[in-house]
Formats: structure tokens, sequence, C-alpha cells
């Protein structure tokens, strides 16, 4: 069964403001939900003035807060700039606070150029290896299993289930997903190429987990709605500008 879901940007309108932007964010999840939807994720961007949050953790707790079923989530928290115990942290708070609703997308890129990286996370070495290797830490603080020289690690709060862990990718880390069991969704929208390949080597080599005992696909795509073709061939000139 073929399932909806929104990941919106809280991009601001022209002549709009910030403000404008997230309570339309809000008013997006609540007819998502009433419509249906399954999942709502929130995006990670920086220094980019048209996108009103570059904090997904937090406008994930207030979609969660006033909506009551959806699956709420980040698509994504954009790996290089965070500590993996802090992500662990974020998460497990909001998994206690919205018990089974919350998704962890995870991206290896920074979200925005490389100068802005810089001043996010000055460790920042933008190696692509170094992405495998914080999903794996990532993973141990989920499962309570960090250690260091000195002993173990407890990523808090304690839960009893955890979020829903899920690889963007345009495929080249798809083997990451299928080697944690975590869903894999490919961002379309970025990368507009077929990836068969990718799909079929995390489905092949996909270890079974408490949140996907099964693989798991997604796709995002930009979907433009609007009065008229002439009103979404605009829109779509101006999303072509923005993100390419």
């Amino acid at each position: 069964m073929l399932e909806l879901s929104i990941a919106d940007q809280s991009m601001i309108s022209a002549g709009g403001n910030a403000t404008g932007a997230l309570q339309e964010t809000l008013d997006m999840a609540l007819a998502a939900e009433q419509l249906g939807y399954h999942r709502f994720w929130l995006t990670e961007h920086h220094n980019m003035p048209i996108i009103a949050s570059a904090a997904p953790e937090i406008l994930i707790d207030r979609v969660a807060s006033v909506t009551t079923r959806i699956r709420v989530g980040a698509g994504g928290i954009m790996l290089p700039n965070h500590s993996s115990i802090k992500v662990a942290e974020s998460f497990r708070l909001l998994e206690a606070l919205h018990p089974g609703r919350i998704d962890l997308g995870l991206g290896r890129a920074a979200g925005t150029d490389p100068y802005t990286a810089r001043l996010i996370n000055p460790s920042n070495d933008f190696k692509e290896e170094n992405f495998p290797r914080k999903v794996e830490e990532l993973q141990a603080f989920f499962a309570d299993a960090a250690m260091t020289s000195r002993g173990p690690v407890l990523a808090v709060p304690r839960i009893e289930t955890m979020p829903q862990q899920w690889i963007l990718t345009g495929g080249a880390n798809a083997s990451v997903a299928a080697q944690w069991g975590l869903g894999l969704s490919l961002p379309h929208f970025i990368t507009p190429v077929e990836n068969t390949e990718g799909v079929e080597r995390y489905r092949r080599e996909f270890s079974p987990s408490g949140s996907f005992p099964q693989s798991r696909v997604s796709m995002g795509l930009f979907v433009i709605c609007a009065e008229s073709e002439e009103k979404a061939e605009l829109l779509q000139k101006a999303i072509l500008m923005t993100f390419t």
C-alpha cells in the first residue's frame, strides 16, 4: 500500500515573514493529518533567507503538539552539523514527549554552503567516510551501548520506544541503511535520477531491526499545487532557481 507523506521546508512567501511561514507549516500539518497523510517531516537548511526554520528538532515538537496521530520527524538532521550524542538525546526527548510518532531522517550533507557549515561545526572536515561512522555512533547511543575509555555513556532520557530512523541518500549510503536496519529515503527532488541499483542493494543487504522488520523505501518529490498550469510553472521556476 502506498503511503503519502509531506516534507515541508517552511518557505517564506513573497511579502511574508518567518512567523507566517511557520504558522503555514502548522496549518499544513493539521490538514495533512485530517486528510490521512502518514508522516510530516521538517528539513534542516542554513543561510537561506527564504526558509524560516533551521532547527527541525524544535519545530517537530510544535507540530507534534498540535496534531494527534500523524508521525512527525526530521527529513532530515544533517549529521555532519551535530554531535551524535546530542542528536540521540534530542530525539529521545521528542520520543518521550510523543511516543510512537517521531521519525529521524539522517543526511550526510550540511544543508548549506561550506563556509556556513564550518561556522555551525568547526570540526567538520567534509569527508564522506565520516557519515557511516557517525551513524554507527548514533546507533550506540540509541542502544545504550556507547563506550569511552572511562566507561559507558548513556544518552538521556531513558525511554521504552525509539524514533524510526531513515537514511536520506541518493543511493551512496544505501548499505549503511541496510546494515543498521533503517529506512531508506531517496531525495529525488535533489538528485532526480533513477537509482534502482541502490534500492536493490539496500533490500539485498537489509538486516531487520526493532523499527523495521522489513526493508522500507520512500522517495521525496517536489509537488507543486496551483490554481492554473501557468501559475504552477512559475512556482516551478522559482523552486528551481532556489535549489539549483
